[in-house]
């Protein structure tokens, strides 16, 4: 199984950059074909509030987060939140949330996490055995 963190979603959905748009669709399509990839409530909120922050029209943003929802999403427990401390403890608390993303993932058996976000991600790349792709 794949995870995807939130930037996936966002360049699926915004083509901010062409190259990653294309890119992030192609990742999701085959991804939804197969049924091999989780994404996280957290992921969800995040997306919200990242679309909105692109100034998407509030129904959009509405319409792209409950279409989401109607997706197999997955929430963190006590143990993800746990796990998401142990490694900001390493990399800094600023970043408690792609210390989540990583947890998540751990936790639901994925086999690899994607993510454009280098800066945070190739930091928490040597504080797990999941496959980190960043792109």
């Amino acid at each position: 199984m794949q995870y995807f963190d939130t930037d996936i979603l966002i360049h699926y959905l915004v083509n901010q950059e062409p190259l990653k748009h294309q890119q992030a669709r192609q990742l999701y399509q085959q991804a939804a074909t197969n049924q091999t990839f989780f994404i996280s409530l957290l992921s969800l909120q995040e997306l919200t509030y990242a679309l909105a922050k692109l100034q998407v029209a509030n129904i959009d943003v509405e319409a792209s987060a409950m279409n989401w929802h109607s997706t197999s999403l997955i929430n963190y427990t006590a143990e993800n939140f746990a796990r998401a401390i142990e490694l900001s403890r390493q990399i800094g608390f600023k970043h408690i949330n792609d210390c989540l993303h990583t947890a998540f993932a751990e936790a639901n058996n994925c086999s690899e996490l994607l993510t454009y976000n280098r800066k945070e991600f190739s930091r928490i790349q040597p504080l797990t055995s999941l496959t980190i792709t960043i792109l």
